[in-house]
């Protein structure tokens, strides 16, 4: 496991599906696995290197609805906006999963899940992020004030230094 790897987390309260989902991941990523939707949240309020997460759709206690919920409702650009890839069983109806699309999935993986499933799912979830997030570096605002950020401040500053020496002001 490298430490420069991107972090995930994955949640199902199957201790087997944890331990698999560890196996398939850990060459690529740092896995932090939880068994229950309440140590997610904890984990993803304030882990900040945290790039995506699998949970499962229906464990006891706080559902992974509950969590996808939490994740989108949250004031926190950082954890709003992030990948959440649900894994739904067999039993798992169209209309459950077109309910938790409409709340804000990212995506879906159905169980018994594959090695490539989720090694493709995370690579290019956190691609697609880091590539937005680059493009808003660009843009020049920061996401979590809505102001300029040092790149645009910079760039704003250049121009009010050559228009000063210009003009004489």
């Amino acid at each position: 496991m490298n430490p420069e790897n991107p972090e995930v987390i994955f949640v199902d309260d199957s201790r087997t599906v944890r331990r698999l989902a560890r196996k398939l991941l850990k060459d690529r990523y740092v896995v932090h696995t939880c068994g229950d939707a309440e140590e997610a949240w904890s984990m993803i309020r304030v882990m900040t290197s945290i790039k995506i997460i699998f949970s499962d759709i229906y464990m006891k206690g706080m559902s992974g609805i509950d969590l996808l919920k939490s994740i989108r409702s949250s004031d926190n650009p950082r954890i709003a906006d992030l990948p959440v890839i649900m894994i739904t069983g067999a039993s798992d109806s169209e209309a459950n999963m077109l309910e938790v699309f409409e709340l804000g999935a990212t995506d879906f993986i159905a169980k018994p899940f594959k090695q490539m499933d989720l090694i493709t799912r995370a690579y290019s979830y956190i691609k697609l992020t880091e590539r937005v997030d680059s493009l808003e570096q660009q843009l020049g605002i920061d996401k979590l004030t809505g102001l300029y950020n040092e790149n645009s401040m910079k760039q704003h500053a250049a121009k009010f230094f050559a228009f000063s020496r210009r003009y004489g002001t």
